[in-house]
């Protein structure tokens, strides 16, 4: 996997309100959350088949299949929440990365901005 984004942002929210407005928010942007740590959030999105069957010129950005990592650490400023999205193009040679990485990189930092809303600096 390949890191297509990354971002944080530090916000005057406690860890647990901080990462139950993310969570709601990286469900309502249609992400799949698998697995929910007490400082951390991960899971996936898009949709692997199409992009096998079709290529990532005929992929919108938020149908590509991307993988994402959030973190929270409580700081003396309040939470920071710390995002990295990778792609999740699986195994065999990464073309989605090789021919059009820009995509790739708007869909992870569209997914960060989805998972950011409401959060406040």
């Amino acid at each position: 996997m390949t890191t297509c984004a990354e971002g944080s942002i530090t916000t005057s929210m406690n860890i647990d309100d901080a990462k139950a407005l993310v969570h709601s928010n990286l469900a309502a942007a249609g992400l799949t959350v698998e697995t929910d740590d007490a400082d951390a959030v991960a899971g996936k999105g898009g949709k692997l088949l199409k992009y096998r069957l079709l290529g990532i010129w005929f992929m919108h950005t938020d149908e590509l299949p991307i993988r994402f990592d959030v973190e929270f650490t409580e700081t003396e400023a309040g939470t920071l929440v710390s995002a990295e999205v990778h792609d999740r193009q699986g195994v065999g040679i990464q073309l989605g990365q090789v021919l059009d990485p820009d995509k790739y990189e708007a869909a992870g930092q569209a997914a960060i901005a989805e998972a950011f809303k409401g959060l406040t600096s």
